[in-house]
């Protein structure tokens, strides 16, 4: 079954430094790419607690024009540098998700010193739809391991044939489990250090040359030592 990603538009909101959209709906799903506490108009908290809030509202702007609400959330991880920032990150949750009863799965990681460019980050999955519906027949989702550039026992010793490597483990990782790039949905990419992160985007835009199709994305540095041989890692969510 070949899918058709949708990018999400919300309005007033793009993203300046990456070629990812902020978010994508293919069916009853809805994929946030990496989400920072940023306002409309490019603002920043003055702390943690304004931040969180920040956070939040932009969680909630993605899902609703996707076509859903943050009812519809089933999943969120959320990324802080500083463990004392979770007590903002919970009172922001609990103004979204009262309800302890109704509310989706989550998991807070540490990523400090260099994971990424915000106090904190986070990144969701929504479904708009109940999965008994028989709307939900023929969409599967499927989850890669870890996939690298290292072809066989050969990692290359160039970055830009290291990353080249890599999606050609993501096209075989995806073809092998009997879809193809229109069915990638999401992408994590790992790297050893930021300076990578053009090398990234340009075989990214070679596997994804339709600006206007292209999977949720979230990239993080896992610096120094959090991919040990290689550069680049990724993992990859396909639906079927």
């Amino acid at each position: 079954m070949v899918v058709r990603r949708q990018t999400i538009h919300v309005p007033g909101r793009g993203r300046i430094h990456s070629p990812v959209p902020e978010g994508i709906r293919v069916g009853d799903f809805i994929f946030s790419s990496l989400l920072g506490p940023v306002g409309p108009n490019r603002e920043q908290g003055a702390n943690a607690s304004e931040d969180a809030d920040l956070l939040f509202e932009r969680i909630r702007g993605l899902v609703v024009a996707g076509g859903g609400t943050p009812d519809d959330i089933v999943s969120m991880a959320v990324y802080v540098f500083d463990d004392n920032d979770r007590e903002a990150i919970n009172q922001a949750w609990l103004k979204m998700f009262p309800d302890p009863n109704d509310r989706p799965a989550r998991h807070i990681v540490n990523v400090s010193p260099h994971g990424t460019h915000w106090r904190f980050a986070s990144r969701f999955t929504a479904i708009i739809h109940d999965l008994s519906t028989k709307s939900r027949e023929g969409q599967n989702l499927t989850f890669s391991p870890l996939l690298t550039g290292r072809l066989g026992t050969q990692i290359p010793n160039d970055e830009q044939a290291q990353c080249a490597a890599l999606f050609q483990q993501v096209k075989a990782w995806v073809e092998s489990v009997g879809g193809g790039i229109d069915n990638i949905v999401d992408v994590m990419v790992y790297l050893m250090d930021d300076k990578y992160r053009k090398v990234i985007n340009d075989e990214w835009a070679k596997l994804f040359p339709d600006r206007s199709n292209l999977p949720a994305r979230q990239t993080w540095n896992v610096a120094p030592a959090g991919l040990q041989e290689v550069h680049f890692g990724a993992t990859v969510t396909a639906l079927l």
